[in-house]
């Protein structure tokens, strides 16, 4: 696979646009998840999950006093596959921003995600969340089969 149309991007999102061409061709079909996993787990640095349909923020887990929110505009873009297949990407980075509501001052956590929506040549709509910047642990691919750890 490589990029189309890729030059008005910025250096971050290329790199995690690279990180899904790459991952999109090494992505095994069965391993789609069947739910959200826990904050936990989705915050595990490296990691990648796979869902049927569209993920938005809100169905990311978060804790009480801050959320996950969307960085900047959504960007859409075309990547071709091997064999000249295309698929339409949109795609958002999400950090985390303290509630309105929270009682303390700490500041909130460094994580940076990305959230993927990928049109499939069958027309299907997958979801692909990539924890970029978290926590690191050795044992989530044990734990969770259907996490993908580079």
């Amino acid at each position: 696979m490589s990029l189309v149309a890729t030059a008005a991007l910025q250096p971050e999102q290329k790199r995690a646009l690279k990180y899904l061409v790459e991952y999109l061709e090494n992505w095994n079909r069965s391993k789609i998840s069947l739910q959200i996993p826990t904050l936990e787990i989705i915050i595990s640095e490296n990691c990648t999950w796979t869902f049927d349909g569209s993920i938005t923020s809100g169905h990311l887990p978060s804790e009480g006093e801050w959320f996950w929110n969307q960085a900047h505009a959504s960007v859409s873009v075309t990547i071709p596959d091997n064999v000249g297949h295309l698929y339409p990407v949109a795609f958002r980075k999400l950090l985390c921003r303290k509630k309105r509501s929270a009682i303390t001052s700490t500041k909130p956590p460094r994580y940076k995600l990305w959230i993927f929506e990928v049109t499939l040549p069958s027309g299907n709509l997958i979801s692909v969340v990539w924890c970029e910047r978290g926590e690191t642990s050795d044992v989530i691919k044990d734990l969770f089969p259907d996490a993908v750890v580079n």
